[in-house]
């Protein structure tokens, strides 16, 4: 049995070998011309980068107006200083206030799952993390309760939070590239409970390591935490120019070299924004290509950038010497500089260290050395209307403390929040200020009448709304008047029939008494009459059928049909007379 099995599978192999043979060919000139393709793709891919990088930067002649604007001193500015200042610090609500032992090298809120905070009974959305310089991270409630204190394994000199309810990831790293990724969760644990009782659990927010690498014999300038299309990232710059891409479970994507070092890496989506010595663009961290538009060859260098944190095409680029510059970025199109923010104050203020700061229709400008600020509104940065002109901010050099550091944080609707960091002897003190944003500047005349011609406008709708209503109704009463007036007339004419003289037995003429009919007899009247039609109707078809019969029995006799039609005659004149009686 064996043998012929074997028999048969050598036949069968003998005669499907050229079928074999057909398919490895078709297979190899497949793999040939998938490498053809490869090989075409990479140098479309070269040629494309070679054409990106060929797209024309920012006219210079442009750029050189833009930056030689001179700035126009005011004389009685010092009286509109103070007001302008009032009107924005009375807009700052101090909501909560931390008091830190240790000392911060980084502080912020960050977006949560909703909790419970142990010591009371509110329910929260966020909580404050404070990475000291012992080592350790804190977590906060917004109650001033420490509900985590974790110990690292290194002292970090940059973080980055995801910010998102669903994902409250805390990222570290310091400068020599080692990383650490945390996540805040909400984990429920047993508690002991004695032999007699049932086993309990509880709820407790803890800080849990994800994963952990190191960036070999690179100096990390910078590192963020992005999301990109579903995908998280990690992107770190180097002192050595290069920006590296990692997936969040360590997998490098890739590497770009640019040359001269990355002084700054910012989240911005798609594509994220670095910041070199000689200018500023976007890379894609999905392919690791550059995406325009590119602005380098400033004649100015850039210290510092921050995105608009409502329009996120709108970038400040803070100079060397203090100056504001804003951009405007669309995707694939040349770099565009809109213009200066210029500073019209009396007494120019020197910045050595400053940082930019945006928030909702302001833009800050801080120096943390020495706390001196400046506030521009953006409300119409990319209108034509000129901008409203800086102002200083004393608040900061009130604050007691021997240092004041600013965080800036992204809030819902008319409202943003800024936290401020005093730095005290021996305890450092963070508050959470609530800053109610103003609305647009009134740059028309109609600006301030906008709440009057609101309520007229209601107004004006109420009253059509009533009016068209009204008209409905009168349109409605007037149909169901003539609707009454033809059942009027119709009662009319079959009163009329019925007031005609009718002749009594012997003869003479009698009539009805001379009275109006009640309802129920003109009721009575129309179903008489409806009951004669249907008995008319009742014999013109009894004839008809008499007709038909005898048609059929002439039929019959003529074609000498079996009895049994004579059965189905006899039904269907029964069925007609069932259907006469019905009628009568």
């Amino acid at each position: 049995m064996l043998l012929i099995i074997l028999v048969v599978l050598v036949c069968i192999v003998t005669r499907d070998a050229d079928l074999i043979e057909t398919e490895i060919a078709q297979l190899e000139h497949l793999i040939q011309l998938q490498s053809e393709k490869l090989h075409y793709l990479k140098e479309l891919r070269e040629m494309v980068i070679i054409n990106q990088q060929n797209i024309p930067q920012i006219d210079q002649e442009t750029l050189q107006e833009v930056v030689q604007k001179k700035p126009y001193k005011s004389q009685n500015s010092g009286k509109q200083n103070l007001n302008k200042e009032r009107s924005f610090t009375n807009r700052m609500l101090k909501k909560y206030q931390f008091n830190i032992t240790n000392s911060i090298l980084d502080a912020s809120l960050i977006q949560t799952f909703q909790y419970k905070s142990p010591t009371t009974d509110n329910s929260f959305t966020q909580m404050l993390y404070v990475v000291t310089n012992k080592q350790e991270i804190e977590i906060y409630d917004l109650s001033n309760t420490m509900i985590v204190n974790t110990q690292l394994e290194f002292q970090p000199q940059y973080v980055s939070i995801s910010n998102r309810a669903d994902d409250p990831i805390i990222a570290l790293a310091n400068k020599i590239g080692q990383f650490a990724l945390y996540k805040i969760e909400n984990q429920r644990i047993s508690v002991e409970q004695l032999e007699s009782q049932k086993p309990k659990t509880k709820l407790v927010i803890q800080l849990n390591k994800e994963f952990e690498m190191n960036v070999e014999n690179q100096q990390i300038t910078s590192m963020i935490y992005a999301m990109v299309k579903g995908t998280k990232y990690i992107l770190f710059g180097s002192n050595s120019g290069s920006v590296y891409v990692y997936n969040r479970n360590g997998t490098l994507v890739g590497e770009k070299n640019f040359n001269t070092p990355i002084l700054q890496v910012i989240k911005s989506y798609p594509n994220m924004l670095y910041l070199t010595a000689t200018g500023f663009g976007y890379i894609n961290p999905i392919n690791v290509e550059i995406v325009q538009p590119i602005c380098d060859n400033l004649p100015f260098q850039v210290v510092h950038l921050a995105l608009d944190i409502q329009q996120t095409n709108i970038v400040y680029a803070l100079s060397d010497q203090g100056e504001v510059y804003v951009f405007e970025i669309k995707q694939n199109d040349q770099c565009k500089m809109k213009l200066k923010l210029v500073n019209n104050q009396q007494t120019s203020i020197v910045f050595n260290n400053a940082k930019l700061y945006s928030l909702r229709h302001y833009l800050i400008v801080y120096d943390q050395n020495s706390r001196e600020s400046l506030l521009y509104n953006t409300t119409d940065i990319l209108t034509e209307v000129d901008y409203e002109q800086p102002f200083t901010l004393e608040f900061f050099k009130q604050i007691n403390g021997q240092q004041v550091v600013l965080q800036s944080i992204k809030g819902n609707g008319a409202s943003h929040y800024l936290l401020t960091r005093e730095v005290q002897n021996d305890h450092e003190l963070i508050s959470y200020f609530e800053i109610t944003m103003p609305q647009k500047k009134d740059t028309d005349i109609f600006s301030n009448f906008r709440f009057p011609i609101i309520i007229i406008a209601i107004v004006i709708v109420l009253l059509y709304q009533f009016w068209f209503k009204g008209k409905k109704k009168d349109k409605k009463d007037k149909s169901s008047k003539k609707k009454i007036r033809g059942e009027d007339e119709e009662i009319e004419q079959i009163l009329n029939q019925v007031k005609k003289p009718q002749t009594g037995p012997m003869g003479s003429a009698s009539t009805i008494q001379n009275r109006s009919p009640t309802r129920s007899e003109v009721q009575n009247g129309q179903k008489q009459v409806r009951f004669d039609e249907n008995l008319k109707r009742a014999d013109k078809f009894k004839e008809q059928l008499d007709n038909l019969d005898q048609k059929t029995k002439l039929l019959n006799e003529r074609v000498g049909v079996p009895n049994n039609l004579e059965a189905q005659r006899q039904k269907l004149a029964q069925q007609a007379l069932l259907q006469k009686n019905k009628y009568v």
